[in-house]
Formats: structure tokens, sequence, C-alpha cells
């Protein structure tokens, strides 16, 4: 499979997921939201799962895909801890100063888990249709 091939799978399942995201947020009364902080699914879970998808499919078990594995879970961490953390503090300080503000930054597990399951079935979708 050429570049562009590879590059459209992993395009379509990372707008895919936005789209996905934004009818999340709409049947939720939020609004259509596909580039929000946070909500189902996490479009970083997406491109991790996407990325770490196209590689396998390119080069089979690899030292890049070791590397590109490794990166996303990290990546994918943040996502969900560090990132979720923060939402947590954000609701206990607005709680404290009876604010209203914004608050969602992180991902639920599932998010996370929906986010990169999604990435990697729909790379592989588009991968096989393109070749």
């Amino acid at each position: 499979m050429t570049f562009n091939q590879a590059a459209m799978a992993v395009l379509v399942s990372v707008l895919i997921a936005f789209l996905v995201k934004g009818v999340v947020s709409w049947r939720r009364g939020e609004g259509f939201v596909p580039f929000g902080l946070g909500g189902m699914p996490s479009s970083h879970a997406n491109a991790v799962g996407s990325l770490v998808a196209i590689v396998y499919l390119e080069t089979g078990l690899s030292l890049l895909l070791i590397v590109v594995g490794v990166f996303g879970v990290l990546f994918l961490r943040d996502a969900y801890g560090v990132r979720w953390e923060v939402t947590k503090h954000s609701v206990a300080l607005n709680k404290l100063m009876r604010s209203k503000e914004h608050v969602r930054t992180g991902h639920t597990r599932a998010e996370v888990i929906v986010g990169a399951l999604l990435g990697v079935v729909v790379t592989t979708v588009a991968y096989l249709l393109l070749a």
C-alpha cells in the first residue's frame, strides 16, 4: 500500500471519531461538539489506535510497532489518568467557588477504550478497502 492510502485510512478513522463525538454530544443535549475536550469516544485514543493499527498492517511485528505502542500507551494513560484527575479537581474547585465553568478535560476509561477500538477497527477496514 502506498503512503497516501495508509494516511487516508488513518484520516478516515480520525474523522469518523470526530463525527461520532459530535453526534454523541448532540444526543446528550450539549450541541454538536466534535472537537470538545473529553467526551465519547476519545479522539486521542482513536488516533493512537489508528496509528498502531496502520503500523502493524504495514510493518507487522517490528521495532516501529513497539515504539508506537509504548508511546501510545503513555498517551492513553495521560488522557485517562492525568487529564481525568484535572477534571475531578476542577469539579471540586467549582463547588468551592460556586462556579459553573466548563470543567471536562479528560476521559473516562470507557471513552478511551471505545476510542482506541474504533481507531483500530475503522483503520483496518479502510486499509483493506483501499488496498
